[in-house]
């Protein structure tokens, strides 16, 4: 099946419709072996959050590189999400800073509480720059993490 991906804008947004997203895994970083998705509001170069998204993934026995597929959205850009979780198999997914509806989604979650999503759980946190300078969300994020995680 071709991948359509449109063009127009939804509420401001970029629409992103595929059934099969084979041309995001050119944007996704990673390889995903442990079947988590992190998604984050794309930054520029000068603000980079990935030396403390490594630290966050590490807390809990996450490698960026293996075990998670990471995709830095555009600020005006949405994407149907349910399709990705399918075609890529994740089970987990933590969204830094990009709302539900930007994912497809038509509900809200709150921040830091786990949610049942398709076949997995949902994280939805701030963004990681917010994170960082704030010590009461680092220890949100921490014991979201170590519930999410627990085995």
């Amino acid at each position: 099946m071709e991948n359509k991906i449109s063009n127009n804008k939804y509420f401001g947004l970029q629409l992103i419709q595929s059934p099969e997203l084979e041309d995001l895994s050119e944007r996704f970083m990673g390889n995903g072996k442990k079947g988590c998705l992190i998604i984050l509001e794309k930054v520029d170069s000068q603000n980079n959050n990935h030396p403390f998204l490594k630290k966050v993934l590490q807390s809990v026995d996450l490698n960026t590189d293996e075990d998670c597929f990471i995709w830095e959205k555009e600020p005006d850009e949405s994407i149907l999400l349910g399709p990705v979780l399918r075609n890529y198999k994740a089970t987990t997914l933590i969204s830094f800073g990009v709302d539900t509806q930007s994912l497809g989604f038509n509900f809200s979650l709150q921040k830091y509480q786990i949610a049942p999503l398709e076949s997995g759980k949902i994280l939805m946190a701030d963004d990681l720059t917010k994170i960082e300078q704030d010590k009461n969300l680092k220890m949100m994020l921490w014991n979201s993490l170590k519930a999410l995680f627990e085995k």
